[in-house]
């Protein structure tokens, strides 16, 4: 009996050791051995991923590389919360997050630098899952040329995906943000962000998408892109891209351009100014329709027009 006894004992202290928990943490003194409890706390974001709950929430103790050099695919609903440390997620090579989750699922990051190294074409943040995604006090830089992209949206197909973002600066990128569902569709906010020396800015693209996507893009700064600052083009679906209260200036490209039809951008308390395309650039078919006041002047290649106006009400 005694013998059973200890047996038992010894079967649940191991179970115990691995069970996931709802809180945990990465250290740069950690290990991915360990249970990655405060004080025992793991060292890159994939070892605490495995060891976290779904819906749990991991932290950094200090500030470091948690990335382990190497992509970290989000599996599950999950928080990532270092907002209280410089954190980081340097990756060579690689994409630096992969959101794989189920439809359902909700994932935050916040609080973190995501740099690619040699990473030209690849992703600073891809998301080809997840019903919602925040991503709050986020730097992307370093995946540049061709196709690389500081973040893909391309939630799923069967539903619409949401994205936030929030407090940013996304750098040094072939592709800013682009939002691309496959064939569902997508929602996505913009907000307080700085988009700057990529390709393209913001792409709000529904070639794709049989849901519809719908952007919008508040009081943001979108310099010195080597593209479009914002551009929107579509397919058979609804594409709508808000901007409200942004700084466009300087960019190699024009500052709001629609393609194709069934795409509209409504601008408000925006600024386009010395960018090398055109200002207010609505391809045929397109429409590019003002509320309120807008500042477009100065665009080396003409400030161009809207093609309607909104009233208030």
């Amino acid at each position: 009996m005694n013998r059973l006894i200890a047996v038992a004992l010894i079967v649940f202290a191991s179970t115990a050791a691995f069970a996931q928990a709802s809180r945990t943490w990465v250290a740069t003194s950690g290990s991915d051995a360990s249970n990655c409890a405060i004080s025992t706390p793991c060292l890159t974001f994939s070892g605490a991923l495995a060891k976290t709950a779904i819906g749990g929430v991991i932290s950094c103790l200090d500030s470091g590389d948690f990335g382990g050099g190497q992509s970290t695919t989000i599996a599950q609903s999950i928080t990532i919360d270092c907002a209280d440390r410089s954190a980081t997620a340097i990756v060579s090579n690689d994409n630096g997050f992969n959101v794989t989750t189920a439809a359902a699922s909700i994932v935050t990051l916040r609080g973190l630098s995501v740099i690619g190294l040699n990473s030209s074409g690849l992703i600073g943040i891809n998301v080809v899952g997840a019903a919602a995604v925040v991503l709050d006090r986020i730097v992307i830089s370093g995946f540049h040329s061709g196709s690389g992209l500081g973040v893909n949206f391309a939630p799923p197909a069967g539903g619409v995906g949401k994205l936030f973002v929030r407090d940013g600066m996304i750098s040094d990128n072939g592709k800013g943000i682009w939002v691309k569902p496959n064939t569902g569709g997508a929602n996505a906010l913009i907000e307080r962000t700085s988009i700057v020396n990529n390709g393209i800015g913001v792409h709000a693209d529904g070639g794709g998408s049989t849901g519809g996507v719908n952007v919008a893009v508040v009081d943001c700064k979108i310099f010195g892109n080597s593209g479009h600052a914002i551009y929107a083009s579509g397919g058979a679906s609804l594409v709508v891209l808000r901007v409200d209260g942004c700084s466009i200036f300087a960019n190699g490209g024009s500052a709001l351009r629609a393609e194709n039809f069934n795409v509209y951008i409504i601008a408000s308390r925006t600024m386009a100014n010395r960018n090398s395309g055109v200002g207010f650039d609505a391809q045929p078919g397109s429409n590019i329709l003002t509320y309120g006041t807008n500042m477009v002047v100065g665009n080396l290649g003409g400030d161009g027009g809207a093609t309607g106006g909104i009233g208030s009400n």
